[in-house]
Order: C-alpha cells, then sequence, then structure tokens
C-alpha cells in the first residue's frame, strides 16, 4: 500500500473516530415529558344561567393552561366525573392559547381525570387528576362579558337626517340586543336590573389629546331621558355614563362616547327629483370635451363606478380623525377603526332585515370578486350544475363556467328573460340544479 494510500485511509479513521467521541461527549436532549401544569391541579371557573359559559370569561379553562409539553403527535382527553358541574371539551394536540378544555356546567366541586393517547397506539397514558370547583358567576360579571362582545362601542348621531338617524335608545338596545342576546346565550330580565344614565365629563383614562374635543354641557349636544333614550339637539361630543345594578348586589359600569355630526342634507324627507344632485360628490364637477370647453359629466357607468353620496364623503372625512390599523394593532385608534368596522357588518344585516342567527356578512373588492366567493364556496364539484340566461355579464358567467357544468335558459327578442325557459330547465334538470 502506497505512504499516500495511508494517510488517506488513516484520516478517515480518525474522522470517523471524532464523530463517534462527539456522539458520546455530546447527549441528545429527550424529548420533555408531558405533564400536567402545578397550577391546574385545583382550578376554579364560574357559571351562570344567565349566560353560555363558552362566552363567559372564568365560565372555561384552557387546554394550554392544562397541559405541559404536549407531545405533537398525541391526543389529550378529560373524564370528568360530575358532568352536572363541568364538562370536558374534545382536544388534539393543537395547542391554541384560550381553547377550552373545560366549561362550566353548574355550581359545585368534581374531578377529572387527564389522559395522553400517543399517535398508533391505543394506549392511553394518565397524566393526572384536577379537582375542578365552580362558583356563582356575579351578575355585573356576566353583563360586563355581554357588554364587551355585544355592546356598541360609540353612539353616532345625525342631524337632519330623520328620526332614526337622530335618535339612538341605549336602554332598548342594552337589554334586547345586550343582555338577550342568542349567539352568546345571555338571557337577563327587566326585573335583575335598574339602570342609570347621566351625561358627564370624560373618565380619566380619556386620551389627554382629546378631552378638549369633549363638550363642557353635554346637555347641549343630547336630549337623555331616564330610561336611556338619546336625542340629537346639536353637533358636538360628549360622554355618557351608565351603570346597572343587579339584584345580587353587584354593579356594572362604563362610558360611552355620543357623536353628533350634521347632517349633509338641511331638511328631511325623502330624495327626489329636485334635490338628488345635492347629494351625490361631483355630480356638477366640470370635465373637458373634444373641442376644449368644459362642461358636467353624463355618467354612464353609474353600475360599475358609482358616485358617492356626500353623507358617505362626510363620514370618511369625520372618521379620518381617528383612522388606525383594522385588526392588526392595539392602539385606541386602532381599536376604535375596528370596532367600527366590524360594527358595519350589523349594519349591513340590520338593513337587509337578515338575521345574524343565520346569515354574516364579509366584504369583497367588487362584484365580480364577490361572484367568485359566492361560486366557490357553493360549488364542491366539477359534477355540480348551475342555470343561467344568455344575458349574464361574465361576471356571473365565467365564474360558474370555470368550476361547474351551465346550462343556459334563452332570452327572448327583445333580450328579456322569459320564464318559461326557465321552468322547462328545472323540469328537465330537476334535483341537478
Amino acid at each position: 500500500m502506497s505512504t499516500t494510500r495511508r494517510l488517506a485511509l488513516s484520516a478517515a479513521v480518525a474522522a470517523a473516530l471524532l464523530i463517534l467521541l462527539l456522539q458520546i461527549a455530546v447527549p441528545v436532549k429527550a424529548e420533555a415529558k408531558t405533564k400536567l401544569y402545578k397550577s391546574s391541579r385545583k382550578i376554579t371557573m364560574t357559571y351562570s344561567s344567565h349566560i353560555n359559559s363558552r362566552s363567559l370569561y372564568d365560565g372555561y379553562y384552557s387546554f394550554s393552561d392544562v397541559i405541559k409539553d404536549p407531545k405533537k403527535k398525541a391526543t389529550y382527553t378529560a373524564v370528568v366525573k360530575n358532568k352536572k358541574v363541568a364538562a370536558a371539551v374534545k382536544n388534539t394536540n393543537r395547542v391554541i392559547p384560550g381553547k377550552r378544555m373545560f366549561i362550566s356546567k353548574g355550581v359545585g366541586k368534581t374531578k377529572a381525570v387527564i389522559y395522553e393517547q400517543k399517535k398508533g397506539s391505543k394506549k392511553k397514558i394518565k397524566l393526572g387528576t384536577i379537582v375542578i370547583k365552580v362558583k356563582k358567576a356575579k351578575l355585573a360579571a356576566v353583563a360586563e362579558e355581554a357588554v364587551i362582545s355585544k355592546g356598541p362601542a360609540i353612539i353616532w348621531l345625525k342631524l337632519n337626517l330623520g328620526e332614526k338617524k337622530m335618535s339612538y335608545d341605549l336602554g332598548s338596545v342594552l337589554f334586547n340586543k345586550v343582555l338577550n342576546n342568542k349567539s352568546i346565550g345571555s338571557n337577563f330580565k327587566a326585573t335583575d336590573y335598574t339602570a342609570k344614565y347621566e351625561l358627564t365629563p370624560p373618565p380619566e383614562t380619556t386620551d389627554p389629546d382629546l378631552i378638549d374635543q369633549y363638550a363642557e354641557d353635554g346637555s347641549q349636544i343630547v336630549d337623555l331621558t331616564e330610561a336611556g333614550a338619546l336625542t340629537a339637539k346639536a353637533p358636538g361630543l360628549t360622554n355618557l355614563h351608565f351603570e346597572l345594578t343587579f339584584t345580587d348586589g353587584t354593579k356594572f359600569e362604563s362610558d360611552l362616547d355620543v357623536k353628533v355630526t350634521g347632517g349633509s342634507l338641511e331638511k328631511e324627507g325623502k330624495y327626489n327629483l329636485g334635490n338628488i344632485r345635492d347629494i351625490i360628490v361631483g355630480v356638477d364637477t366640470p370635465v373637458k370635451i373634444a373641442d376644449g370647453t368644459e362642461m358636467p359629466m353624463i355618467n354612464f357607468d353609474n353600475a360599475a363606478t358609482t358616485p358617492a353620496f356626500r353623507e358617505v364623503m362626510d363620514e370618511v372625512d369625520e372618521k379620518l380623525e381617528m383612522y388606525g390599523s383594522i385588526g392588526r394593532g392595539s392602539s385606541q385608534k386602532s381599536n376604535y377603526s375596528t370596532d367600527l368596522y366590524n360594527h358595519t357588518r350589523d349594519k349591513v344585516l340590520d338593513f337587509l332585515s337578515a338575521d345574524p342567527e343565520l346569515y354574516t356578512c364579509f366584504y369583497v373588492n367588487n362584484t365580480t370578486d364577490g361572484l367568485n366567493k359566492l361560486a366557490s364556496a357553493l360549488i364542491t364539484s366539477k359534477k355540480d350544475m348551475v342555470l343561467a340566461t344568455r344575458m349574464e355579464h361574465h361576471a356571473n358567467d365565467l365564474s360558474w363556467r370555470e368550476r361547474c357544468k351551465v346550462v343556459y335558459a334563452e332570452v327572448n327578442k327583445d333580450g328579456r328573460i322569459n320564464y318559461d325557459r326557465i321552468k322547462a330547465k328545472l323540469k328537465k334538470y330537476k334535483g341537478k340544479i
């Protein structure tokens, strides 16, 4: 064997020995054993028949607060002894802060055993036992959860735009839409509390830069009844303080901004041909024509590019003062903009008389984008069938044609919908469309 080959072999052996020594010298860190947090051995929750426990801050206990170092490929379950006191929520290895593991079902005390089952194994490993104590929730705490979840963020009133815009019945809103709301399971009776409403200076927590914007005398801005009904009087900003005293002796109090702005129209009543041009932005703005002269433009593209109403422009200008990032910030302006943005969904549903328990509202960029999203949600197979007409815009044709089979009902000689042909198609493809 040549000297060169001997040297190469010796180097290879030395490298192998070095790797082996490193593996021995640096032990592999063992995976942490799954345990229960010591703080979760005894947990306390609250319960109230006045709200769903899932909507009550202390009405549930989170998975990530119980299991320490959960395995990625394992499932964790809990067996509760007395299900009238608490219930276990089915969980997997997805540890999400706030994901519920236990929810309260009634006042009392019980125990729960936590198990771990590794993927591919039928054996359940007992991690430990938890003592669960459920106390009766204070009614004020229940009301606070309901107000935070479903209460108004701010009250906006407008002058000169009709009674609906000029008034707001906070007492009625709190009782009918907040303290009695199906989505969170709140259910209070009128006899469960008394309410007090008053116009006061803003709370001490208010941003100092905004203090000067509040009226010294709120009664100059709005009229307020003992029942909490507001009516706009003059433009301005004031603070409304309300206090709810419950039959269990607890109290909940909060503050709301009430802002009154002047309407775009100086008179009430429906829009008509006599004033319609006054409320549209840019309708009288002159544009240059071919000969170089200027005159107001006649807009034949209203469907695709609808001009804004002055009322909308006023609202946008007004809100820009408090504009912040929506859904991705924690500043006062961001929270304000996020609450306002989310609240508009309720406004849309209310305008369409749509039950929020059955319908939801989501925003789209334009009609084409909306139709694409609708088609994506409704069509689940290329075999699905949609009935359309020959008069559809491409936006309401391509959205479906790209995803499923489309059958067309012909129009009549005037280009109008032929209902007899639609009936014939529905009869021909009965049950498939």
